[in-house]
């Protein structure tokens, strides 16, 4: 064995895809690329959304509860569209489109977020087999 046969980065950095599951558990035909949570992307978004926390903390007085909650919901959305790389919907795709998908089907976000933090998706098995 080797040190390398352990690495997940590339695989994090290309993506994998990921069936979509209505909240019925049905799997449907379109599917999403999704990038592991130890991509670089996501890494770099994390960051930026650190900061835009941040600045929302040092506005939260001046917001209503309601208010606040919509901005660290909309924070979080735009973080995890990142990890969208591609999709097989018939729509054009962009990272626009994601996150109007995750505002209008949040089941999809949280399913993006579960696929990209579970590193067994992104290992290299065959290197193990």
């Amino acid at each position: 064995m080797k040190t390398s046969d352990l690495y997940i980065k590339e695989t994090s950095e290309k993506g994998k895809p990921m069936d979509i599951r209505l909240p019925n558990g049905k799997v449907i035909e379109s599917a999403l690329t999704v990038l592991g949570a130890d991509s670089t992307a996501f890494a770099d978004e994390m960051a930026t959304a650190r900061r835009k926390e941040i600045e929302l903390l040092e506005q939260k007085e001046k917001l209503s509860p309601i208010e606040y909650a919509k901005k660290q919901k909309a924070i979080r959305e735009d973080m995890l569209s990142v990890l969208v790389t591609g999709w097989t919907f018939d729509e054009p795709f962009n990272r626009d489109a994601v996150n109007v998908l995750f505002i209008n089907a949040p089941y999809v976000l949280e399913q993006v977020d579960n696929f990209a933090s579970i590193r067994e998706n992104f290992f290299a098995k065959q290197s193990m087999d």
